[in-house]
């Protein structure tokens, strides 16, 4: 069975907005934001993956949930630098940048504890 990239693409809207929706959940599930609120945090935050290099569903999830741990804890700005520069590093795999990144951040929160 061959699969043209025209067929495969017209599932690509609706594949989208059921990932949206999963990734609002998620979020939903973190906090009490308006829906107006978590529509633009979720919007903003899959540009940014986008930007990223990140195109992976496990990875994308991962780095909106890191970015609205990091903007809800106002970490200082050299961690926000650190995490960034994690994040963009395409030399590693996108699975292992978030993860790098995620526990950069969490290493520190744990000393601000």
């Amino acid at each position: 069975m061959i699969v043209e990239d025209a067929q495969l693409t017209s599932f690509v809207p609706r594949l989208d907005a059921q990932f949206r929706a999963r990734c609002m959940q998620a979020l939903r599930q973190r906090g009490r934001w308006s829906e107006d609120r978590l529509e633009r945090a979720v919007d903003t935050a899959l540009e940014r993956a986008r930007e990223l290099g990140l195109a992976e569903e496990r990875s994308v999830l991962a780095y909106i949930l890191l970015a609205t741990d990091i903007v809800l804890a106002r970490p200082e700005e050299h961690i926000v630098r650190s995490v960034e520069a994690i994040l963009a590093e395409v030399a590693l795999p996108e699975w292992q940048r978030v993860r790098l990144a995620g526990d950069y951040f969490r290493q520190f929160q744990q000393v601000a504890a």
